[in-house]
């Protein structure tokens, strides 16, 4: 009988270069829930987001000149969300003022 995977979630991490702009994204326009954070200077430098199954987490680098030096982030890399009802989520988030245009899906679903 062979063991069962100890893995039991994949969760995007993305560092992010202002924390308090990034958790109003996520939190007040995406409608994410902060459910853990690391505050160890008095400020949340780490924090982890979730909206029904969906969970990511956010830090801020504590060096911040180096995060601007190395380039532009994100390049080739793509995060897809799968919801029921991408239309419903595109007028949530219009309504909260997301710069969002309307979702095409060309896959059916």
């Amino acid at each position: 009988m062979e063991a069962s995977p100890s893995i039991r979630l994949t969760v995007p991490f993305f560092m992010v270069k202002d924390m308090d702009a990034s958790l109003h994204f996520y939190v007040n326009q995406l409608g994410f829930t902060l459910t853990n954070q690391w505050t160890p200077r008095g400020k949340i430098e780490w924090g982890w987001l979730t909206r029904e199954a969906v969970s990511l987490m956010l830090q801020e680098p504590r060096d911040k000149e180096k995060f601007d030096a190395e380039g532009p982030k994100g390049k080739g890399i793509s995060i897809c969300f799968q919801w029921e009802d991408a239309l419903a989520l595109y007028h949530e988030f219009a309504a909260k003022g997301v710069k969002i245009e309307e979702p095409f899906v060309g896959n059916n679903m």
